[in-house]
């Protein structure tokens, strides 16, 4: 499943650049940002999104917060 989520993070980098090379400026950038946001976070163990809605930024601290909020009692 891992292997499959990189590829898949990856052919947006992909797709960015060979939109960009088409002259496809705006929507090759934006499937650039895309699938460099992804991979970044999964590489650096972050959330962006959590982070945007007022969570924890880092993958600790989000898992942490989940275990805490399971827990009984």
């Amino acid at each position: 499943m891992a292997v499959r989520l990189c590829v898949g993070r990856a052919v947006f980098v992909a797709l960015g650049v060979l939109l960009i090379q088409a002259s496809a400026i705006v929507l090759g950038a934006a499937s650039l940002v895309w699938g460099s946001l992804a991979m970044s976070a999964g590489g650096f163990d972050v959330c962006y999104f959590s982070l945007i809605l007022g969570g924890p930024f880092t993958g600790a601290a989000c898992r942490a917060e989940v275990t805490r909020d399971t827990q009984p009692g």
